[in-house]
């Protein structure tokens, strides 16, 4: 006896694919992030959320000022840490070499101005926010160790 289904059926049960070659748990992954992608909230602004949700007001969406004499933004900051946070999508960032030019000088100036500058896809912050929150918690511990070490380098302050 045989029994047979529609390919409808078979990818409502899970059965199959939308995508030959692609594993199912691959393809509902795919499913979640298309969801997301056509969510009206851009990557930079749900990272910021969570941000926020983690580091309270020390957070500042689209931050101005971390390099004297220039206009360009931050996505994301966290301006006491002096760590910048960019969303970048080759739409935005890389389609032209002109584009391309102007971002690494733009974090080069970041840099040179005692800024550190995290770079996260889109796609990283709909599918692993946990690990990109978890990159951004060991970048401000890293502040907060290096601190604590100069503090006791210098040795107490005289008043």
């Amino acid at each position: 006896m045989a029994v047979r289904f529609t390919v409808e059926h078979a990818l409502q049960r899970g059965w199959i694919s939308e995508r030959p070659g692609i594993p199912d748990r691959v393809a509902s992954q795919m499913s979640v992030y298309r969801q997301i992608c056509d969510s009206t909230s851009p990557p930079h602004e749900i990272l910021y959320q969570r941000l926020f949700a983690i580091y309270g007001a020390k957070v500042v969406k689209e931050f101005s000022g971390a390099v004297p004499g220039r206009r360009f933004r931050v996505d994301i900051a966290l301006p006491d840490e002096r760590l910048a946070i960019e969303v970048d999508g080759w739409q935005h960032h890389g389609k032209t070499l002109k584009g391309f030019k102007r971002d690494r000088l733009r974090q080069n100036l970041l840099c040179i101005n005692g800024w550190r500058v995290l770079r996260f896809f889109p796609a990283s912050i709909y599918s692993d926010m946990a690990g990109v929150t978890s990159i951004v918690a060991q970048a401000v511990a890293a502040t907060a160790e290096r601190r604590s070490e100069s503090e006791t380098a210098l040795g107490p302050r005289s008043v």
